[in-house]
């Protein structure tokens, strides 16, 4: 294609097109092809400089242009072109290694792309003697796909018609999500054949050679709502949840013994996405939420939320105030001073305890208090901090407890993590890598893959791998296996936006996704699916597990207090092959 403008006219249509209308389809396809060309060639990236002091000059116009098709480098051939013996694209300027190798060609294109949608690539000609041209570099940022609009089913005989807008010239076509199940197409349409009195929610999203875009989403009913965390605060609760994203939307929420929507009394309904009340009840108690559209339709399911309501009784209290120094000379009923700590304890076997003293301004005290409830310090125990004075990530959380053990045991399905620091070791792995510092695996072996991955913040207990948009990790694993567990941590500090978290491949792919749920798609086309609440700012400890007949996913909150502090789904499916390597990112074959 030449980098000359070029003007097109439409095509000579006929006003009347006999038959069935194909050469007419022909003729209008043909055109929009080269409109979508030029288009393309004038949105496209140039090479913007040369670098190098060979004194070779590198190929002339090399550029980078996106159309439905995917990506396309191109370039002429220079004036030397009968000594040139190859070009290579690179993402460095290392020129002759594999390392930083995108392609390597004999041709003056290549439809080859790096693995992210913005940075730098460079373009060489190697010389039949081995001496390389200047580079040419190319600064590229290809803009994510736009979320699709004007969303539409319509059934026919042949079953339910999805439409949408047309698919943009730089993207390769859309995504289509029926409750869940994806499918994919290169049009702005889709025939679903599936039974379409089921279908709960559709979504679809436009994908380029760098994975998809923004989604849009309807719903056929009312869907379940998502987010629902109910906290205590004093004597006031809290109640936050997202939106269903239906207009004139309400929310009803209940509260019962049970987690059963028909047995639950309604506390109040809003149309915000919050609320605030007291409530004066104690012990164990089930809040339930149910959305409902503006023609009086509710969600099919309810979303609950177990708080334990407990009376503050506190069974062990520290009171350190201005009286350290004098002992707590006062009345003390049940408790005792206690010199390493500097405060008062309740002696063993008492739960409630009195320090009775003349009160003089200014007066400070400082309580801290443990009960047997769930709260944010400490998992996997009964014992938990009430109100911790000092960060997680802070030495002193590790006095608190070795938090360690196993998410869950089914069968010969089993999924175990370790969280606490030393605990995991090469000798009963296949490949692990700690990420407290290194990217290297217990064995000391470098990943194949490890783009931008050099930064390091804490994660838990030690520090782990920061990850941006633009990291790049990936594992190679000695012994292909079909069969296996496979554990990992995430922390999120500003909550988790749709993305590929984890892939595995090899004669087949396992893909673990995030798009307002948790998906492990396989290349056989099962699907395990896992609804939690992730928090703005928490850690989750995911588990992968393959046998011979069951594949399982787990997900676990371990410093919340959830409904379900694991969630875990299990379905029939064998293995898909053996896998080769694990990257934790999304890959483009």
């Amino acid at each position: 294609m030449s980098n000359e403008k070029q003007f097109i006219k439409a095509p000579d249509i006929p006003n009347i097109v006999a038959g069935d209308g194909r050469y007419f389809a022909g003729q209008l396809r043909k055109y929009l092809a080269i409109i979508a060309e030029q288009v393309n060639l004038a949105n496209g990236f140039q090479a913007n400089e040369e670098i190098g002091t060979s004194g070779i000059a590198p190929p002339p116009h090399f550029t980078l242009t996106f159309s439905m098709e995917g990506g396309l480098f191109q370039w002429s051939h220079p004036t030397y072109l009968d000594r040139v013996k190859y070009y290579e694209i690179r993402k460095d300027t290392n020129v002759g290694t594999i390392s930083g190798l995108i392609d390597r060609t004999v041709e003056n294109h290549s439809t080859k792309m790096p693995n992210s949608f913005a940075g730098t690539v460079f373009l060489y000609a190697v010389l039949k003697d081995g001496t390389a041209s200047n580079g040419s570099r190319l600064d590229y940022s290809k803009a994510r796909p736009v979320a699709p609009q004007d969303i539409s089913l319509t059934p026919n005989d042949q079953g339910t018609l999805v439409n949408y807008t047309w698919v943009p010239l730089d993207c390769m076509g859309a995504h289509i999500y029926i409750d869940g199940v994806m499918f994919e197409t290169p049009d702005n349409w889709f025939l679903y054949t599936g039974n379409s009195d089921k279908i709960s929610e559709v979504s679809v999203a436009y994908y380029d050679c760098f994975g998809e875009g923004e989604r849009s989403t309807i719903y056929c009913k009312v869907p379940t709502v998502k987010g629902f965390i109910v906290e205590r605060n004093g004597a006031m609760l809290d109640f936050y949840w997202e939106s269903v994203g239906i207009n004139g939307a309400s929310y009803e929420v209940r509260s019962s013994q049970t987690n059963q929507w028909m047995n639950g009394i309604k506390i109040f309904e809003t149309g915000l996405l919050k609320k605030k009340m007291e409530y004066p009840k104690t012990g164990d108690v089930y809040f339930l939420i149910k959305a409902k559209d503006e023609h009086g339709n509710y969600s099919k399911e309810a979303a609950w939320f177990l708080l334990s309501t407990k009376a503050d009784q506190q069974k062990n209290v520290i009171l350190e105030t201005d009286e350290d120094k004098t002992s707590y000379s006062g009345n003390k009923i049940g408790v005792y001073y206690d010199t390493k700590n500097r405060g008062l304890r309740l002696t063993d076997g008492v739960f409630e305890g009195e320090y009775v003293t003349a009160g003089h301004l200014p007066y400070k005290a400082i309580a801290r208090s443990w009960a047997e409830v769930s709260v944010l310090g400490i998992s996997d125990s009964n014992l938990t901090v009430n109100d911790l004075v000092f960060p997680c990530t802070d030495d002193r959380a590790k006095l608190i407890t070795a938090v360690g053990g196993t998410i869950t045991d089914t069968g010969d399905t089993d999924v175990k993590t370790y969280l606490s620091v030393g605990q995991t070791t090469a000798s009963d792995v296949d490949v692990g890598a700690s990420l407290n510092g290194s990217i290297k695996t217990l064995t000391g072996e470098n990943p194949v893959v490890s783009d931008n991955a050099g930064t390091f913040d804490y994660g838990r207990w030690f520090k782990g791998l920061k990850q941006s948009e633009l990291t790049r990790l990936k594992y190679s694993i000695p012994t292909p296996i079909s069969q296996f567990r496979l554990t990992f941590d995430i922390r999120f500090n500003n909550g988790i936006s749709p993305c590929t978290i984890l892939m595995l491949k090899g004669e087949g792919t396992l893909e673990l996704i995030y798009d307002g749920a948790f998906r492990l798609i396989g290349s056989d086309g099962k699907i395990n699916v896992i609804h939690t609440v992730v928090p703005q700012e928490s850690i989750l400890s995911i588990g992968i597990s393959q046998t011979n007949t069951k594949r399982s996913l787990f997900i676990k909150v371990p410093n919340m207090v959830l409904s379900n502090t694991v969630e875990r789904s299990e379905i029939d499916a064998s293995p898909v092959g053996k896998f080769q390597y694990v990257s934790f990112y999304k890959e483009i074959s």
